[in-house]
């Protein structure tokens, strides 16, 4: 079986690199057939700039002659001394004054435009490297008669064409061949009139003939730029998608070891976790049907797995009283996308009740939660230990506040014991003590007055020893008068025996408190104040009893060192004195708070609902 399965991914890793390598391959041709048109393109745009720049110095030289025939002819043509190379223009013989003598006796001869512009293209071509000539379908000269491209070209213009060009070889070299047409003005009738023309006629052509040769040098050479800049670019692209896909290959090869890698952890995790009581399980979101359930769920609950078909085989076996609120939470935190863990009871096959703690990973897609994949913990023995020291706490508390109310039975009964009999007896002592002196004769009194005084005084001091004992144990104060009153006597003996300067705050509560909140607020009091002198280091102390909505109130807060609540073990102060004042309003069900922070005080807040 796992030869079979071996055999599987291996024939998946060689059909991803058989796709890897069609795709890699039709990526290099897409690449190369982009690379191919964009030369194509580019050349194709060179070979039209080439002829565009041609055709506008063809254009520029035909406006050149123009301008000149214009000049001309506006002139009605230009005398010039008749020589070897301007005879009379026999064409012009029967124009009157074609040919005039100068006062000098200088022979002089008409040339009309024509004339002028044939004499300059045939004699000064060379300096411009461009060829012209005119042309008609009704020369005067021989010469100027069409070739058959012109002659085309001629009749082209009778039919409203306004320009005609091509790319020939003249003589073995390129040129491009351009020719417009000559349109008779006014003036032109003086020499063409006789052929009948009239103006606005086509009388023939004017033809350009322009040399391309350094045109189609310059742009082979941009070709071959274009060419070489074309090929580096492409075989730039090759390389970085041969490397690509060299990359991808070594990436999908690391992708196959590590899901390997993955399935055999999976594997031995697997193994791992059925051997034990947790039970891993997952659910699709969408059908919120389990696609898997671990064989340990019948071993915590006693349902096989084939029974968990849905959230539904879940929810109806949880405890009756937690079903509604964990199913609750946890479809809203599913909604959420967030992970989460809970605890519930669920009933087993049995109806006996298991505490099982849920641990849930949601699994997130683009349209939202996907699936849930968790693990159940079976926390029964936990809970069972939970619940028993919960029970065992609240019957240390109780016995905590049983002998807490036994040591203030005890310290009211010997602090009134001290009062009726050793405090009666001390004052009877010195009564009689008083009673003694008074009848003595002088002559014993000084025999005896020394120690006498003495006895006196020692019955004095201990009598105050005794009243300070019985306060200590409970002051007296506190049963008559409350516990306004208590605080107010305890603040000032505070700041006699301690030179702390303290201030009582606030009116108190309206009507009596029950004797136990009144202890149990003086003794917070007290021990509060007795760490404020022993670890503050402090010069005020501040006391706050009031009564709000219901609530009694009391604040003890210093101006001393304080101290840091996050750290454990903060002096004695963290020690067994705030555990018994916790421990003392807790017994009431009140509320004990401390603020503490260094160099800025502390402050002990207690609160009891009346």
């Amino acid at each position: 079986m796992d030869t079979e399965k071996k055999n599987a991914k291996s024939n998946k890793f060689a059909v991803h690199a058989s796709l890897l390598a069609f795709y890699t391959l039709a990526l290099a041709l897409v690449w190369t057939m982009i690379i191919v048109l964009s030369a194509a393109w580019n050349i194709y745009q060179k070979k039209q700039t080439t002829k565009t720049l041609a055709t506008k110095e063809a254009h520029a030289y035909f406006n050149k002659n123009q301008a000149f025939r214009l000049w001309a002819t506006k002139h009605g043509g230009v005398y010039v001394v008749i020589d070897e190379r301007t005879p009379p223009n026999p064409q012009l013989k029967h124009v009157p004054e074609r040919d005039i003598t100068t006062l000098s006796g200088k022979k002089l001869t008409l040339m009309n435009p024509a004339y002028m512009l044939r004499q300059m293209m045939e004699e000064y071509s060379e300096l411009y490297g461009v060829k012209g000539r005119n042309t008609s379908l009704k020369p005067f000269r021989s010469q100027n008669t069409p070739d058959e491209w012109e002659r085309s070209a001629l009749k082209a213009f009778e039919n409203g064409v306004e320009e005609v060009f091509e790319f020939v070889d003249i003589n073995g070299e390129p040129y491009l061949r351009l020719i417009r047409p000559l349109i008779t003005k006014k003036g032109c009738l003086k020499c063409h009139g006789i052929q009948g023309y009239k103006v606005g006629d086509v009388r023939g052509g004017v033809g350009i003939s322009v040399p391309m040769l350094s045109y189609l040098t310059h742009e082979r050479g941009e070709i071959r730029k274009l060419v070489i800049s074309h090929i580096l670019i492409w075989l730039i692209g090759t390389v970085a998608i041969y490397f690509g896909f060299q990359r991808l290959k070594y990436q999908f090869a690391e992708r196959e070891r590590a899901e390997e890698v993955v399935r055999e952890s999976e594997k031995k995790y697997r193994s791992l976790v059925e051997s034990t009581k947790t039970i891993p399980w997952k659910i699709d979101v969408e059908t919120g049907r389990f696609t898997y359930i671990g064989p340990q769920v019948e071993q915590v609950l006693g349902y096989p797995p084939d029974s968990w078909v849905d959230i539904n085989a879940w929810s109806d076996r949880i405890h009756p009283d937690d079903r509604k609120e964990a199913v609750a939470f946890c479809l809203e935190a599913t909604k959420r996308g967030e992970d989460h863990d809970f605890e519930y009871r669920s009933i087993d096959a049995d109806g006996k009740i298991v505490w099982i703690r849920d641990f849930v990973t949601v699994l997130v897609g683009e349209q939202g939660p996907l699936e849930l994949i968790g693990y159940m913990f079976d926390v029964t023995e936990r809970k069972m230990a939970e619940q028993a020291l919960l029970e065992s706490e609240g019957q240390l508390r109780a016995l905590a506040a049983r002998l807490t109310e036994v040591e203030e039975d005890e310290r009211k009964r010997l602090a009134q014991e001290l009062h009726d009999r050793v405090g009666q007896n001390l004052t009877a002592l010195n009564i009689n003590l008083n009673i003694m002196k008074n009848l003595l004769s002088d002559e014993s009194t000084e025999k005896i007055a020394t120690r006498l005084a003495d006895s006196m005084n020692i019955v004095a001091e201990a009598t105050l020893h005794i009243r300070d004992v019985m306060a200590k144990l409970r002051p007296q104060v506190l049963d008559d008068y409350g516990l306004m009153a208590a605080l107010r006597w305890h603040a000032e003996s505070f700041s006699e025996r301690t030179g702390l300067n303290v201030e009582l705050q606030g009116e108190g509560p309206t009507t009596r408190l029950s004797q136990e909140v009144e202890t149990v607020f003086f003794r917070i009091a007290q021990e509060a104040m007795t760490n404020v002198s022993k670890h503050a280091n402090a010069d005020r102390v501040d006391l706050m009893l009031e009564e709000l909505d219901g609530l009694i109130r009391l604040t003890i807060s210093d101006d001393g060192a304080g101290f840091d609540l996050h750290v454990s073990g903060t002096t004695e102060r963290s020690g067994w004195g705030l555990v018994t004042m916790k421990e003392r309003s807790q017994t009431l069900g009140g509320q004990f708070l401390i603020e503490s922070e260094p160099g800025k005080g502390t402050r002990v807040i207690v609160e009891v609902k009346t």
